[in-house]
């Protein structure tokens, strides 16, 4: 029973904030006269009180993005060091029979790939499910 009450002034507050949202600047300078109230002190509270919320807001949203910055550089690092050598860890992989015989690469005659190239098909294995690392 009580929470039907709160969702009753719930969606009570809803309506009449909706209603507030609606009204013209002149309609609400009306209301403020027609009531004695000093409508620039509530304007100033209400855009200091919508300043910190944004300063707030934009600082979570620069500790997130701090945040995310940060776990990228980790994985960037963590792939890094995990391919010191690209093409020594692929073909060990080969040799050890690590990348399943169904697969098959195509070299270009006499060109060698790059660590960048090696790196991305490492990389593709890894996200196909094998595993390249004799662990």
């Amino acid at each position: 029973m009580n929470f039907e009450k709160n969702k009753s002034i719930e969606v009570y507050f809803d309506l009449v904030e909706d209603e507030i949202l609606n009204l013209s600047e002149e309609e609400l300078s009306e209301i403020y006269k027609v009531n004695n109230l000093d409508d620039s002190e509530e304007i100033m509270r209400f855009q200091s009180l919508l300043g910190e919320m944004l300063t707030e807001h934009s600082k979570g949203e620069l500790l997130k993005a701090r945040a995310e910055l940060d776990s990228l550089r980790r994985k960037d690092h963590e792939q890094k060091s995990k391919f010191n050598d690209p093409k020594g860890i692929f073909i060990n992989a080969l040799q050890k029979g690590l990348i399943p015989r169904e697969l098959t690469m195509a070299f270009r005659d006499g060109v060698d790939l790059s660590d960048e190239e090696m790196e991305s098909i490492l990389q593709d294995l890894i996200d196909l499910g094998i595993n390249i690392f004799d662990e």
